[in-house]
This record gives structure tokens, sequence and C-alpha cells, in this order.
């Protein structure tokens, strides 16, 4: 997809009082080896890690929005190992180094672990990411899903200084053939205050995407069952409040709210390889709802960088998603059922929800009487309960399911030669349940009733 675009007021800074941007300024390039990664859970610089490690800044990280329109389409830009993107709102078969990637918010899994949407890469507005952590390679950092590697986005960061602050953004995009359905644009705005000990943040922002155009000035194909995000409009609202409770403790409240939804002005056009015409989209009604992206969440954090000596990190966080999934002009062979119509008649469309609860405690410190080993203790926790519907006929496609998740884990990580070199391991016990109890009558087959529980145990 080829597009201009053009930011006609960016990140302007306002105040009433002397305040900086909200952002964290980007290290230089001296002291770029040395900054914190979040997502490996220690606060050992990335160096000393046997991890390869990328951190995307915020200043690249909202050009390459401004041209590709999302987070995941700047991660693709700028790492060779990470697949091209579909630039659809599905991120099926889209891979880092070879595997699914994890997406997380802050460290917070997005990902659904019992019914993968692929829509985790669509979960906060890319105006309120301050920069993108990139971990490759499988590990269990984050638990389960990071086979490929992490892509950790973290929020932006509250005020410095006391006052009132923000920044606006106003920007247009267009194909380069100037189409006019190939128009969109994008406001949004944050504004911060800090008083005292007490700090907030809130902001919102809309975008509307116009229709895709290739080099040839022909339009992107629909994928109507996975859902675009050309055609589409996107709202999302954003808010995290803080108290600092000493010098180096401090909690905060993170809530977010994020809607992308399809317009449904379009239908596909299949191509045939024949007289070499690639599918198309033109202008028509999709039967059912279009395909829409919804995630709310909100996550409480308790952090102290000197708490007997040590770090420590906790976390309360909450996931409600909601994924629809478009229908296809030609019923899908799937959802037919000779009782409520005639089989190869029956349209239908799925919606998957998911509501996830969890924890995450982490302590870090070097180990007292021997300062060059650094050793890490936590405990992770998850909740999760999802079901898939066929939302046009009222009927379960995949049962509701309960999935809970514990999991501790210890890290170590010992300095030799005067930091030259290091030796660095890990181990994480995880154990899970899957429950499922529920009745199905389908036509197509008897009636059952299935109560199952398993356990997994993994360790790495």
């Amino acid at each position: 997809m080829y597009r201009r675009s053009t930011i006609l007021l960016a990140n302007s800074a306002f105040a009433l009082s002397s305040a900086p941007a909200l952002a964290q300024l980007t290290p230089t390039a001296e002291s770029a080896d040395n900054i914190v990664v979040t997502a490996t859970r220690t606060i050992l610089p990335a160096n000393a890690l046997p991890l390869t490690i990328d951190v995307i800044d915020q200043e690249t990280l909202n050009q390459q929005v401004a041209i590709g329109g999302s987070i995941v389409d700047a991660v693709s830009a700028l790492t060779p190992s990470f697949s091209p993107t579909r630039q659809k709102l599905s991120g099926a078969g889209e891979t880092l180094r070879g595997r699914s990637p994890l997406y997380a918010i802050n460290g917070i899994p997005q990902t659904a672990p019992l019914r993968d949407g692929a829509r985790d890469g669509f979960t906060i507005d890319p105006f309120f990411v301050d920069r993108v952590e990139l971990i490759y390679g499988s590990n269990a950092l984050q638990g389960i899903g990071g086979t490929g590697g992490i892509v950790n986005q973290v929020t932006v960061a509250p005020p410095k200084r006391d006052g009132l602050s923000g920044r606006v953004l106003v920007q247009g995009n267009a194909d380069t053939g100037f189409h006019g359905d190939g128009i969109g644009g994008k406001v949004a705005g944050l504004i911060a205050w800090r008083g005292g000990r007490w700090d907030a943040m809130v902001g919102g922002a809309y975008e509307k995407r116009g229709a895709f155009y290739d080099g040839h000035g022909d339009r992107v194909g629909t994928d109507l069952t996975q859902g675009e995000t050309q055609d589409s409009r996107s709202w999302s609202l954003f808010g995290r409040f803080g108290y600092a409770l000493s010098d180096t403790a401090r909690i905060d409240l993170t809530m977010s709210r994020f809607q992308l939804k399809g317009e449904g002005d379009y239908i596909a056009s299949n191509g045939t390889y024949l007289i070499d015409r690639p599918t198309t989209s033109i202008r028509g009604t999709p039967p059912g709802v279009p395909a829409t992206s919804r995630t709310e969440s909100a996550a409480l954090s308790l952090t102290d960088s000197d708490l007997a000596g040590g770090n420590l990190i906790a976390q309360l966080f909450f996931n409600r998603s909601r994924d629809t999934y478009g229908g296809e002009i030609a019923p899908i062979a799937t959802f037919q059922d000779a009782s409520i119509a005639p089989i190869g008649t029956l349209f239908d469309q799925s919606q998957n929800r998911s509501r996830k609860y969890g924890g995450k405690l982490s302590y870090e410190r070097a180990v007292p009487g021997f300062k060059a080993l650094t050793a890490t203790i936590g405990l992770d926790a998850l909740y999760d309960l999802t079901d898939q519907r066929l939302i046009a006929t009222g009927r379960s496609w995949v049962p509701p399911t309960d999935y809970r998740s514990l999991a501790p884990f210890a890290q170590a990580n010992l300095a030799l030669f005067d930091k030259k070199l290091r030796i660095a391991g890990g181990v994480r016990h995880e154990d899970v349940k899957i429950s499922i109890d529920v009745t199905l009558r389908w036509p197509a087959m008897a009636a059952w009733r299935c109560r199952a529980a398993c356990r997994a145990l993994a360790t790495h």
C-alpha cells in the first residue's frame, strides 16, 4: 500500500508552568546500550543480558507510524526478522524469526492463550506509546506465547515537573494517486498534569483510514473475514494516574480502550492468474456486521527501586476483548445447519470474546555477600475465560473455556572479570489448568456433554 502522509501539527506542547515533553527522552548513541528494557523483567542494562534486543524510540516510531499507520507496520519496516505485514486487522501469518510474537503493553501480554484471534497487534493507539521493545527468539520471560519473541509497547511516561503540559496531533494522508476514497486522517491529544506526588494523564485519538491502492493505482483486495485496516475508523481512550509513595516507590493505574471497525464499503473482486489480474476491491455491501476489534484494559502497578536493597515490580491487570470476524458473500460451509436453513444458504459470522485477570510479581537484587550475582524471583498468575460465538444465529462455536495458570520463576546473572563476562540463566515452572463444562447440540452430531481438565507442566 502506497500512501502519503502530512502532519499538520504534531507534538505541540503547551504549558501553564514550565513542563517538559511527556515521553522519556530518546537515549543517545552513547547511552543506548545502558537502557533498561522493561520486558526483560530486570533492571540490568540490555548489554548485560544474553538476549538479542532492539528498542524503537519515540521519534523513529512516530515517523514510521505516520507512513504505515500502525505499530505492527512500524515494527515490520524497522525489523528485518519480522515478516512483511498483510496490512489487515488480523495478524495471521505475521511472524518474528519465523514464529508468532507475543504482543504486550507495559509487560502485560495481550494474547488470549485459549483462542488466539490474531488481533493482539491492535490493542492501543500508537499515539500513546513511548517506545517499542523487541526481544528476539523464543523465551519464557512473559510466559506462554513468545515463541518468536516479544513486542512490548511501553506507554508514555508521567510528567517529570509540576504543572500542565500536553501534545496534539493532526494528520492527513492519501494514496499516491489522491483518489477520493483513499483519503484519511487522524486527530489525537494528550494532557498531563503533575502536582507534588500526584500526576495524571488523559488522552484520546480518532483515525479514519481510506481505501488502500497498490503501485498500479488499483484498490488492494478486501479480506472480509479477517478484517481490514483500510476503509475503517478507530477510536482510542487512554488514562494514567500515579502517586509517588516515596522517592523510589510509586503506584500507577493505567487504563485504555481501543476499537477499530470496518466501514463495510467494499467487497472483494477475485483475480485470476490466467490474465494476470490480482484480487481487488469494488464497491459493495458485505453481509452481516463489519469486522471489528475492541479491547479494554486496566492495570494497577506498584514499583519500588530500593526495597530492602532490591527492585520490586507488582502488577494486577484486567483485559477484555471482543473480536468480530466478518462474513463472506458465499456462505461458509463450517457454519451450515440444516435445522435452521437449507445447506449452503445459511449465513453466519463469528465473534471471539475473551476476559482476562492476572497478576505479575518480581523482586530483584544483588545477593548479599556476593554482589557480582544478581538474582530475580517472581510469580505470574493468569485467569482467562474465552468463547467464540456465531452471532448471526446465536450459536456457540467454541464453548466457554476456563484457563488458569500459576508460574513461579527465577533468574540469575553473574558478572565476572569486571563485568566483561556474564553468565545468565533462569527457570520457569508453569502450571496450567484448562476446563470445559458445556452441552453442545448441533444437528450434525449427537448431543454430548464434555467436561475436561488438563494440567501442563513446563520448565524453561
